[in-house]
């Protein structure tokens, strides 16, 4: 079993940019079909672009339906075949940024709200819950309810930028492990 950090990321309302590669992850049914769902027996993973508030909301997506959507919110998907599925809700969504010689830094975007009934159809892309908007609430039950030590529960208000996106902290309470 291997783990792997993930950065939570607060006040990022405008990340990730449309069009960007975002992971979704699950272990929905693999295959929209009649009768019984086929479940994964492993985490699975598909490459979706991030769609803009905007655009997932056109008039011409999700067949004209109208979505229950908020700025707490964003889509991602509406490719043909490539998306969240039943079973999927409550799963993550990852920005991931290739660092070179194998190494790659996650940034959790979002978690699996609801899609179409048509898993992965086109115009019809996921709906998650917009990870940045629940930061403090994450941090406090992380941190106070919980009591863990996480590195993001030391942070003190200021934050670094990295590619000019703020990302994390600058500083520290106590010392880093």
């Amino acid at each position: 079993l291997e783990f792997r950090r993930v950065l939570f990321r607060s006040n990022m309302a405008d990340f990730p940019e449309a069009g960007e590669d975002l992971i979704a992850m699950g272990v929905g049914t693999v295959e929209q079909r009649e009768g019984p769902n086929l479940y994964p027996d492993f985490l699975l993973n598909v490459t979706v672009p991030y769609v803009s508030n905007e655009q997932c909301l056109a008039d011409d997506w999700y067949d004209n339906l109208p979505l229950p959507f908020s700025d707490y919110m964003l889509c991602a998907g509406g490719v043909e075949g490539k998306g969240n599925c039943n079973g999927d809700s409550g799963s993550p969504l990852v920005k991931r940024t290739y660092l070179g010689d194998g190494k790659f830094h996650d940034v959790h975007v979002g978690v699996v709200s609801f899609g179409s009934t048509v898993c992965g159809g086109p115009k019809a892309p996921g709906v998650y819950g917009r990870t940045s908007t629940a930061y403090e609430w994450i941090r406090d039950v992380v941190c106070d309810d919980f009591n863990l030590n996480a590195k993001f529960c030391k942070c003190q208000d200021e934050v670094i930028k990295i590619k000019k996106k703020e990302d994390g902290c600058k500083n520290y309470v106590g010392e880093e492990k």
